[in-house]
């Protein structure tokens, strides 16, 4: 539905009218089919608002998800509008049908991606950014959102799949399948051909560059099929920028993650030439700034509760690889504000220094919990991390700040300048009277 451009951002009646429009098109498409009897919406920027408002016009019940590209669902990107602050009060309070929310994180210049990341009922819908999406792992701008090849790809996985779906928990278990990473999964039944047995005891990180078959936990002459969890990371090739500028990630930069818990032998199937690295999920609460090891496990979970997750602050972080001739270990950064809003970021260990923030922590006029922040580190047994140290970026803390209020300032500095207008005028009218 073609909005013809109009700046709905700026004022609440613009929104109305684009709502009513988006109806009166749902309503007549129904009207010339049998089937579907339910449409799915895309909405992109501020179409994501007019959409969640047209629900509100007697059509929630042909609307069976509305997904949201860009789209500032806490705050409104202009607060200078009583109009628009209705709008967003009445959208907020209505039950609505799946809602998916894409952002493009700190890429995205023209909305502050922290409004993106709605909290949602899990059972309802979730938040995504796409450093988080499996297979683009890298920020968005507001533009690009529509018309990044590695989004609309997944996109259009998700539409396709849900349409399988015949109850909103199929159709949302299908979108989080190509939309949200990390999710728990049961074991594929596909025979790959080789069995690889690797002795276990207790959480165990398996790092493969394709995705295994059927996995099972042996203690002796028994096995068992195993719950696990299996994730999509990126692989980052050596002396190549990542992601790889204007051009995103390729599909031979990826490997498979699998995390299970065992003890024993964990006995999975993969093809023939299938490069793999075993060892253990470390756990460590760091209460100091630095943290060091001589351990060489698989993957380490890094967990800072001292540090603040605010979108207000920035950290740099940097990483100390002992010398190897392997690939350099995979670090990612999470964020951790809802179970239903998925914040991650990955970065080359290799990198000088890494840049560490936030968008689903507290931010300006949008209240959460400060869990701290989170860390994880992918790696080889022979290339190990042995030292990482966070310090906190006061320079950039400084400019998101800017960046996140400067709506304020702007209104600040509006609101101040109408004051002093309005006391010369009054004196200047005084003066008159005084005259006469």
């Amino acid at each position: 539905m073609d909005l013809n451009e109009d700046f709905s951002a700026l004022h609440g009646n613009i929104l109305r009218d684009q709502a009513a429009y988006i109806a009166f098109c749902v309503k007549e498409v129904l009207a010339r089919y049998k089937h579907p009897r339910q449409l799915t919406i895309i909405g992109h920027s501020m179409g994501g608002i007019a959409a969640r408002l047209a629900l509100t016009m007697g059509i929630e019940s042909s609307i069976d998800a509305v997904i949201t590209m860009s789209t500032p669902h806490l705050l409104a990107p202009v607060t200078t509008d009583l109009h628009m602050a209705n709008v967003y009060k009445e959208i907020a309070g209505y039950s609505q049908p799946l809602l998916i929310s894409i952002c493009g994180g700190s890429a995205d210049t023209q909305i502050a991606s922290d409004a993106c990341a709605i909290k949602l009922d899990p059972a309802k819908g979730f938040a995504v950014f796409t450093t988080s999406m499996p297979g683009v792992w890298t920020g968005v701008d507001h533009q690009a959102m529509v018309w990044c090849h590695q989004v609309r790809w997944r996109v259009a996985r998700a539409l396709l799949d849900m349409t399988r779906g015949s109850s909103p928990t199929d159709k949302l278990r299908y979108a989080e399948r190509w939309l949200v990473p990390g999710l728990g999964m049961e074991e594929s039944h596909t025979i790959r051909g080789v069995t690889r047995n690797i002795e276990a005891n207790g959480t165990t990180t398996i790092i493969l560059d394709q995705e295994p078959g059927d996995i099972r936990c042996c203690e002796g002459a028994t096995c068992e099929r195993l719950h696990h969890e299996l994730e999509v990371i990126p692989s980052p090739r050596d002396n190549v920028p990542f992601p790889l500028p204007g051009e995103g990630i390729k599909p031979d930069e990826i490997r498979y993650a699998l995390s299970a818990t065992c003890v024993g032998s964990l006995r999975l199937e993969v093809e023939p030439d299938a490069d793999l690295g075993a060892g253990d999920h470390v756990y460590a609460v760091v209460k100091e700034n630095k943290w060091k090891t001589d351990l060489r496990p698989t993957r380490i979970t890094l967990l800072y509760p001292h540090l603040s997750a605010s979108s207000l602050k920035a950290y740099i972080v940097r990483v100390v690889v002992e010398t190897c001739n392997a690939q350099r270990p995979l670090f990612r950064h999470t964020s951790i504000g809802h179970s239903s809003v998925y914040e991650h970021r990955y970065f080359r260990s290799d990198s000088p220094k890494i840049l560490l923030h936030s968008h689903t922590g507290p931010a300006p006029f949008i209240s959460a919990g400060d869990p701290g922040l989170r860390v994880d580190i992918y790696q080889w047994p022979e290339c190990p991390v042995v030292e990482v140290k966070v310090e906190s970026d006061v320079w950039r803390s400084y400019s998101k700040a800017i960046t996140r209020l400067r709506m304020g300032i702007i209104a600040w500095s509006v609101g101040w300048s109408a004051i002093l207008a309005q006391s010369q005028l009054r004196e200047s009218q005084l003066r008159d009277l005084g005259g006469c």
